[in-house]
């Protein structure tokens, strides 16, 4: 329809008359009769614009950012604001630039982009390109020294000393999950924590041994190890309870090294290829899911030490219950007792903490457990030499090893073996750190960088395989005591590392005397906050689909495993974004009685269709893996409402489709042919630059002609109208007379208004 059509002119005549007499407003509906209140409300905001020169000025360098964000230039994502000087160029040649790039086409090329990609001025200005300035950026510990004083060293170095000493039971905790010897969670409590106090942004993150991490490796390595690493196991006569671990020690220890190597190495490699976003693709009801199915089969992992006997090991944790339940008339009810009342104790700790704000409290619980146990062991000897009942031994000490040796007995067969479990715990690891030092800064109003979390987390796991740390990550429970505690800066995490590796050095022979059950209860009593049942019962209630994901996640990690439980969450949540894409919102509008407004039908039930024509809004772009869901979806409510009323005409609404490819372009030519045949003629309206310059080099609008394209839906409707009625003109004329009447009570509303100012 040509844009100088009386229709058009009536449309923009009413909106002028409705500017003119209540400046209030210009939107359409501003000449309609909604309630007085309301409108005497509106009368009173005055709209404010911005200058003309301003907003073409504002267009044209937005116009720019958007070409090099669809360049690739934002990979970092923090270019998104632009200083107000420039010291290159003149305001004059500024102008000039950003006037014939207004006059141009929307669509830049390479090099006109590039001609005008200095009136884009970076988000840092030159005194912050310095070389001081970059070593801020990725040494953030660095700050300290500008920003540190008496008080808040005090207060980290408190902080980190509660920190220290609640870390030390549990790295021990912890590495008795993964199987390993207890030494080997001190030495993962030492350099990745020094090392991410130098690199992360995060102030309060405390980095180490954490027990999710530590499951997941003894569910990669317990059994994984082939026939080329672990010959023993599977050449000689072993008993039903033997373990990878235990047969094959050296070999197991080599491996858990190598996957901190490897996994800081995906780390790396994911900063540098700036992988952050791939996150987005995790939704959060599928990690909470996995997360709390992990802390379950962590809790089932440690009743072996409560019940005092030996339990065969299962790659499936459901089949651990009919072991355990094999097991229970077996059991040492003395170590069953014991471990039940430190649990008990520690869970009591810990909630009157938060109860009382006291944290402290609550953190001190696992040192306290630690000594009343190594007391208990130490004073009551019967219970030295009681059946069931398991301490910790001698611990070796006095230095933190290098693992050296364990580099040279690697292969390139390890490598190739662990590449796919590596990317799992990176994965995990990543997760569970960024997500708690996300939570974090935004309690103190900081903001962190995805890339430089994966450097400092990377950089943490590579080193700390050097000096026999297996995979670390980021400890909620840790991190929650430093900010509860005081920690204000990177300070609190070398004070935690500092006194984790005196207790490393000196303190070894202090816990020769620690049963196993104290590290159980210690276990059970951190990782109940995991199990995020109050998030299940929040998805019940807001959407069912993300509580079935939820559940899914859960029975999978809690049935199949957390190798296979993680496998089961990544492919979940990517199964819900590609549905999601391919099945976009179709909405089917109608119009709200008195308006020119089009609703879709499930947001505003006061509506009628009208009569002969079907208005349908597709919600998302147009590939080739949902155009076909789109096309029948169309033919559908199309048959639907042709057994009520027959349609003549079909308006599809392109707002929210940005951009299409070349099958929907093909399809959409399809679509409009087979309407054809049958009868009924297909509109396109408010379709964007981009999506409409696709459809002219595809050739789609040659094939709709312009006589079926209309900027707005109403104008279409409009339109449609006149060709249903065989008086176009009086079917005019009928539409106009009606927009003169809402006109003319709309001009009686103004002088209510107005009389109602008057009067107040």
């Amino acid at each position: 329809m040509d844009s100088q059509s009386p229709a058009a002119e009536l449309q923009r005549a009413t909106v002028r008359f409705c500017e003119e007499e209540t400046s209030d407003s210009e939107d359409e509906e501003a000449a309609l009769p909604p309630a007085s209140s309301s409108l005497f409300t509106r009368a009173n905001c005055q709209t404010r614009y911005m200058s003309q020169s301003d907003s073409k000025t504002a267009a044209a360098l937005l116009l720019l950012r958007q070409r090099q964000i669809a360049l690739g230039d934002l990979i970092s994502g923090d270019c998104l604001k632009f200083l107000a000087e420039d010291e290159n160029l003149s305001d004059s040649e500024e102008e000039e630039d950003l006037s014939k790039l207004m006059r141009m086409d929307r669509k830049l090329s390479l090099k006109e982009y590039q001609n005008r990609r200095h009136l884009l001025r970076p988000l840092r200005s030159k005194s912050q390109e310095t070389l001081r300035a970059r070593v801020f950026q990725r040494l953030p510990l660095s700050r300290l020294c500008q920003e540190a004083t008496w008080g808040s060293c005090l207060s980290d170095a408190v902080a980190g000393l509660t920190v220290g000493v609640m870390g030390v039971p549990e790295s021990l905790s912890y590495a008795n999950i993964a199987s390993l010897p207890f030494e080997y969670g001190l030495y993962a409590l030492v350099v990745p924590q020094f090392i991410y106090s130098l690199l992360g942004q995060s102030r309060q993150l405390m980095v180490g041994p954490v027990a999710m991490l530590s499951l997941l490796l003894h569910a990669g390595l317990e059994g994984g190890l082939d026939e080329h690493q672990c010959p023993l196991w599977y050449n000689q006569t072993r008993g039903e309870l033997e373990l990878q671990s235990e047969v094959c020690r050296e070999k197991y220890i080599d491996m858990a090294m190598l996957m901190s190597m490897m996994s800081g190495c995906v780390l790396l490699l994911a900063c540098v290829l700036q992988l952050g976003f791939l996150l987005k693709f995790l939704g959060h009801p599928v990690v909470s899911g996995f997360s709390s199915g992990s802390a379950i089969v962590i809790m089932m992992s440690q009743l072996k030490n409560f019940l005092g006997v030996k339990v065969p090991e299962s790659e499936f944790p459901i089949l651990m219950l009919y072991y355990y339940a094999r097991a229970v008339p077996h059991c040492q009810p003395v170590t069953l007792g014991l471990g039940l009342l430190f649990t008990l104790g520690l869970l009591c700790l810990r909630k009157l903490g938060q109860r009382f704000k006291l944290r402290v409290l609550g953190s001190l619980g696992p040192l306290l457990s630690c000594a009343l146990g190594v007391l208990l062991i130490y004073l009551c000897k019967p219970l030295q030499d009681l059946p069931g009942l398991e301490y910790m031994g001698e611990i070796p000490g006095g230095n933190l090893p290098l693992s050296v040796s364990s580099f040279s007995r690697w292969t390139w067969w390890d490598v190739k073996c662990n590449l796919p479990f590596s990317l799992s715990v990176a994965l995990i690891g990543f997760l569970e750190a960024f997500a708690t030092a996300q939570s974090l800064a935004k309690q103190h109003g900081q903001q962190l960088s995805s890339s430089q979390e994966m450097l400092a987390l990377g950089a943490a796991n590579i080193l700390g395989s050097v000096w026999t740390a297996y995979p670390s990550s980021g400890s909620f429970s840790r991190s929650a005591v430093c900010n509860s505690t005081g920690g204000s800066s990177q300070l609190a995490g070398l004070v935690s590392a500092g006194l984790s590796l005196l207790a490393l050095l000196y303190l070894t022979p202090l816990f020769y005397y620690l049963p196993k059950f104290v590290l159980a209860a210690i276990v059970v009593s951190s990782v109940t906050k995991l199990v995020a049942y109050d998030v299940a019962i929040s998805l019940f209630k807001v959407k069912k689909s993300d509580f079935l994901m939820w559940v899914t996640a859960f029975l999978g990690t809690l049935c199949l495993g957390p190798l296979l439980g993680i496998g089961l969450a990544v492919l979940l949540s990517l199964a819900v974004v590609i549905y999601e894409s391919v099945h976009p919102q179709i909405q089917v509008l109608w119009r709200i009685e008195g308006t020119n407004s089009y609703r879709s039908i499930q947001q505003d039930p006061n509506g009628a269709f009208i009569d002969g024509v079907f208005i349908v809004r597709i919600g998302g772009s147009l590939y080739f893996a949902n155009v076909a869901y789109v096309e029948e979806t169309l033919l559908t409510f199309i048959e639907d409402i042709n057994a009520i009323s027959k349609m003549e005409y079909l308006i599809l609404d392109f707002t929210p489709v940005t951009t299409a490819d070349f099958s929907a372009m093909e399809a959409l030519r399809d679509v409009v042919q087979d309407f054809r045949h049958k009868g009924v003629q297909v509109a396109f309206t408010c379709m964007g630059d981009r999506l409409e310059r696709g459809f002219q080099r595809f050739g789609l609008m040659d094939f709709l002609s312009e006589e079926w394209c209309f900027p707005s839906v109403h104008e279409a409707v409009v339109y449609c109208i006149c060709r249903c009625n065989k008086d176009p003109k009086g079917s005019f004329q009928q539409e106009m007379e009606t927009a003169l009447r809402e006109l003319e009570r709309a001009e009686a509303q103004v002088r209510q208004l107005r009389n109602l100012q008057g009067r107040t």
